[in-house]
């Protein structure tokens, strides 16, 4: 996994972890804090842009870059992937972190690949509005690769990254599409804490109990 891609699937997973489910259309404090956090307007919008835009916001930051994303921070899953197209981050081959889009004919869809299973048929995603939520879901492998439903695909493997990423990331299983998961051990150690592992899976299966 390429070293930014490693922050952002911690972070992804980070934020799936602690639960975010809206408590009315579009809106919760936890969506709101995403869109404060990106300086996106505080409304009932879809916000699964939001949600990856914040990912990738505190990804940044946590590799220790300074300064605007390389990418300008927008509602529009449209808008995100025409300005990565055009600066010629789009990717055909997605590795582990980077950004999917699917092609909409009222908008469009993002989310993140975090893994994938044993036998690479499927993709791990972790994607927001979804089922009113921030879950983990599951893709297709064929699907993503043959083009189909409008696939393509942001790569932030060339962004720089100052500080690399240390600490144990989980592995997480998504149960279909339900946005359920559970939690089989670690994706990978990076400078390994067995502290850190123990709190994230604690945090984890709490998370898991109170929001499936």
């Amino acid at each position: 996994m390429p070293k930014l891609q490693q922050h952002i699937v911690a972070r992804a997973i980070e934020v799936l972890l602690k639960g975010c489910k809206e408590v009315k259309k579009n809106s919760a404090p936890c969506i709101d804090e995403m869109r404060r956090k990106i300086d996106a307007d505080i409304g009932s919008e879809s916000w699964c842009a939001q949600f990856v835009f914040s990912v990738l916001l505190d990804a940044w930051k946590s590799a220790g870059n300074n300064g605007r994303l390389p990418l300008q921070t927008t509602s529009s899953t449209r808008n995100m992937i025409a300005e990565a197209r055009s600066k010629g981050m789009t990717t055909k081959s997605p590795q582990v972190g980077d950004v999917f889009y699917r092609y909409r004919e009222n908008g469009g869809h993002v989310g993140i690949i975090i893994g994938y299973s044993d036998d690479k048929s499927e993709y791990y995603t972790v994607e927001g509005n979804v089922n009113n939520r921030v879950g983990a879901f599951r893709i297709e492998r064929t699907a993503i690769l043959n083009g189909a439903n409008g696939y393509d695909f942001i790569s932030s493997s060339q962004w720089q990254v100052v500080r690399e990423f240390s600490g144990t990331i989980p592995r997480i299983i998504p149960k279909k599409r339900s946005g359920d998961f559970s939690i089989s051990g670690t994706l990978k150690t990076y400078a390994s804490n067995p502290i850190v592992l123990i709190l994230l899976v604690g945090i984890g299966v709490w998370s898991y109990k109170k929001f499936a």
